[in-house]
């Protein structure tokens, strides 16, 4: 899947070219999901992810396609979002009884057996989960009808409009995690951290105007990211212990509320820590680092035009 644009093509010609490669590889997942449903379910998602991301470059240009193509590829994406959401709480209950059976505490320990009795029951009930014939095919055809679609679109080179919009989502991700650390709601994390990784798409689509900028700015995100996201994961894991699922009918009352402070425990120590990158990674104020970014976007741009 293409992800970055090239200088040396116009920026409207060049997002287009973003979308559909997107849209082509993402039917490409969904006709796997029969065969291999756990890697095209994963890998379908990330695409509509980046898609979504790159689809706000264009708001301004292209309003109702912008509100239709993002409402279909929400529909999409929550089409898969039962199995994948069920996946990803596997995964993180496994993680944190990894972590967990190396201490000594014997409650702690008895919370590490709870939490692989849970990932047996959700593995045992996934196959309940996978989407239905007519959700792929309906997706596909949507799908589909966006690709052609897109292909006749006009849409600028001027840069100012991309710029704006990647601004927009730089001090939205900076004000919302603020706010969210600041008050410890959960929820505007969660909604700061889409956030998050909707810039860094935008940082990968316009790298190469200036790779060693990018690189250094991916690698003071990497770590954020993941912090960022293990606590939006054991987040996650507390709101799931505190519902109805069938799948927890595998725990007793006194095995949720062991995971349930362990997971709290673990979570509060990464709070601070996110706090901290991601008041250093936003810094910079959003209008000089757009500013910032542009400029060396439209040098680059300059120096192909004068080969």
């Amino acid at each position: 899947m293409a992800r970055r644009l090239k200088p040396d093509i116009g920026l409207g010609e060049g997002i287009k070219h973003l979308l559909r490669s997107g849209l082509t590889k993402t039917i490409r997942d969904l006709g796997s999901v029969k065969t291999d449903p756990d890697t095209a379910i994963l890998s379908a998602r990330k695409r509509v992810k980046i898609m979504r991301a790159n689809l706000v470059l264009i708001k301004s240009q292209r309003k109702n396609d912008h509100r239709d193509f993002k409402a279909d590829l929400r529909t999409t994406a929550h089409g898969l979002a039962e199995t994948r959401d069920l996946q990803a709480i596997v995964s993180i209950a496994e993680n944190l009884a990894r972590t967990t059976t190396r201490a000594t505490d014997g409650t702690t320990v008895e919370a590490a057996i709870a939490l692989c009795n849970l990932s047996v029951s959700i593995r045992q009930s996934l196959a309940d989960y996978q989407p239905g014939e007519q959700t792929l095919v309906e997706a596909i055809s949507r799908l589909n009808q966006w690709r052609d679609w897109i292909e006749t679109w006009s849409l600028s080179d001027d840069p100012t409009p991309y710029f704006e919009a990647y601004q927009k989502i730089y001090h939205s991700a900076r004000k919302r995690l603020s706010y969210g650390f600041k008050t410890s709601n959960p929820v505007e994390i969660h909604e700061g951290r889409k956030l998050v990784i909707q810039h860094r798409h935008h940082l990968v689509a316009f790298s190469r105007a200036a790779p060693d900028y990018f690189a250094s700015r991916a690698n003071t995100m990497r770590s954020m990211r993941r912090t960022l996201g293990d606590y939006d994961d054991l987040t996650a894991l507390i709101d799931f212990i505190g519902s109805d699922r069938p799948q927890l009918s595998a725990l007793t009352e006194e095995d949720r509320l062991l995971i349930t402070q362990l997971a709290r425990d673990t979570a509060r120590p990464l709070a601070k820590t996110a706090e901290e990158e991601t008041r250093l990674f936003f810094i910079e104020k959003p209008r000089p680092h757009r500013f910032n970014v542009q400029s060396l976007w439209e040098f680059a741009t300059q120096d192909h035009v004068s080969e």
